[in-house]
């Protein structure tokens, strides 16, 4: 197996990266605890907009009622393992994010779902008619990018320009 480098000439700067990286990703991994403090973890189709991630989620999902009581939350995107040459060096974003339902009520609940159809297609067309889907607005506070090796990045949010190099020990 070999590493992946490119010659530094080629290689994006971090913020472009981040923001290719986001652009690319239509899924992410859900980190939360049930009611007795057990964690699950799951993953989910979703959205990305400037700030944050919206996720369309069945109350027969075991990580929907979590969310819904705004419990803690963390999330990963990861780089597809078919894509990548070296299983250590996918590139990654795991972060601790809050939630917040957006009520199907609301104003913004049917522009978000018609952009959440567009991005994943005309499941979310049959998915919206059922009444136990809930759609949720996850928004990361603070978290890790890894590009590569020796290339990790702490992260306010999704603000690329955030971006600030961890040094190894």
């Amino acid at each position: 197996m070999t590493d992946n480098h490119k010659p530094k000439g080629e290689e994006l700067p971090p913020s472009a990266q981040f923001k290719a990286f986001l652009q690319t990703r239509n899924s992410l991994m859900l980190a939360t605890l049930d009611s007795d403090g057990m964690p699950l973890a799951s993953y989910a189709p979703c959205y990305c907009d400037q700030e944050s991630f919206f996720v369309f989620l069945s109350e027969l999902a075991p990580h929907t009622a979590p969310l819904l009581k705004g419990g803690a939350l963390s999330i990963l995107l990861i780089e597809d393992e078919a894509q990548c040459n070296n299983p250590f060096r996918r590139v990654r974003l795991s972060c601790q994010a809050r939630v917040q339902p957006i009520v199907r009520e609301s104003e913004h609940w049917a522009p978000l779902i018609a952009q959440l159809q567009q991005r994943l297609g005309k499941t979310v067309q049959l998915l919206k008619q059922l009444g136990d889907f809930h759609l949720f607005r996850i928004t990361p506070t603070h978290g890790t990018f890894v590009s590569g090796f020796g290339h990790a990045y702490r992260v306010q949010g999704l603000d690329s320009q955030s971006l600030e190099a961890i040094s190894g020990r």
